[in-house]
């Protein structure tokens, strides 16, 4: 989910990271199992739908640009 190839968020080992189109950063930390249902990417917000995996309880992040 993101703007464009240097500027993306994806799900990985112990949340949801971001990439920068220099660096990578864990940017939202999760300790359960988890999956992502989707995403959506706006100026300055940024929005998940999850659920974890053991119990299947859903989830919502809403994340902001720090810029």
């Amino acid at each position: 989910f993101g703007r464009n190839e240097s500027d993306f968020f994806v799900q990985c080992e112990g949340g949801i990271g971001h990439y920068n189109g220099i660096n990578f950063d864990l940017v939202y930390n999760i300790e359960e199992r988890f999956g992502i249902v989707d995403g959506i990417v706006f100026e300055n917000d940024v929005f998940f739908m999850g659920f974890f995996i053991d119990s299947f309880k859903f989830f919502f992040i809403h994340g902001n640009s720090n810029k």
